[in-house]
């Protein structure tokens, strides 16, 4: 393992440097000749990692809608590296971005229309996983990248996302079965006591294609069971109050066919 030595000196210490940031490294210390480069066998080894560059990009970025009388996103990220020694902070604020202090984080939100941008901070913290809540508006389109607020910090990539509109349902989920039964799940949005009693309904279009009048199921539990002679169908799923009074913009269409193979409708 210590064929040779990297570092010999006659102090009792010493500096070693151009290390790299978050990895482990094996350290011991012997005794060479004088007439020698070969040591005798070293004592105290020990293992030392490195800690987290505060230039890396935060990983994982994760984007996820809670919601709620006041709609939010839940903002998750980890750390680029768990070894940090000196807590970290995290950072918001709106419209525009307010000066930081080193050893920070910045969640940078942009949103499309109009075009504003938030920057979020938050406690200083020693934690590899982060997260972070924002409060939205339904229907409005959001982009959201993370950095450290060093001067030349790389940020995460960006993650698009759009807030459901009111009362939307929202991630619908299909598969499909051989003998030809389709299967719809979807997430159930935040519904006031106004809004009385509700369903949800189903829109099943046959083939590829909005061409044709849809049939429409109802039901109230947040999955859905079609069971046709077709080998693939279109789905859109909506909320609707009793009432009539309350109803909702439909999910996105979603293409399902009995391979598995599962597509959005581009209808613009």
């Amino acid at each position: 393992m210590f064929a040779e030595p990297k570092l010999t000196t006659k102090e009792l210490s010493a500096e070693v440097g151009n290390l790299t940031y978050c990895s482990q490294y094996i350290f011991a210390v012997g005794v060479v000749s004088a007439n020698s480069k070969i040591a005798h066998p070293p004592r105290n080894i020990r293992t030392i990692g490195t800690l987290i560059d505060p230039l890396s990009p935060p990983e994982n970025l994760q984007v996820d809608f809670l919601p709620a009388a006041h709609p939010c996103l839940l903002i998750t990220w980890s750390a680029s590296c768990p070894n940090i020694a000196v807590p970290v902070g995290y950072s918001v604020s709106a419209p525009s971005p307010l000066p930081t202090s080193s050893g920070r984080f910045q969640v940078t939100v942009s949103e499309r229309s109009p075009a504003r941008m938030t920057i979020i901070t938050e406690p200083r913290s020693a934690s590899a996983e982060l997260a972070q809540t924002l409060r939205v508006v339904h229907g409005k389109s959001y982009d959201i990248k993370v950095a450290t607020d060093a001067v030349g910090a790389v940020s995460t990539a960006t993650v698009p996302f759009t807030v459901p509109h009111f009362l939307q349902p929202y991630k619908v989920r299909l598969t499909s079965r051989p003998e030809g039964t389709f299967i719809v799940y979807w997430r159930e949005p935040y519904v006031p006591y106004y809004v009385g009693d509700f369903y949800y309904e189903v829109y099943v279009y046959p083939g590829r294609s909005l061409a044709s009048k849809p049939e429409i199921f109802p039901t109230t539990k947040p999955v859905f069971i079609h069971k046709g002679n077709l080998t693939e169908y279109t789905f859109m799923v909506g909320l609707r109050s009793e009432d009539g009074v309350f109803e909702s913009h439909l999910t996105d269409p979603l293409v399902q066919n009995l391979d598995g193979q599962v597509s959005t409708l581009n209808i613009s």
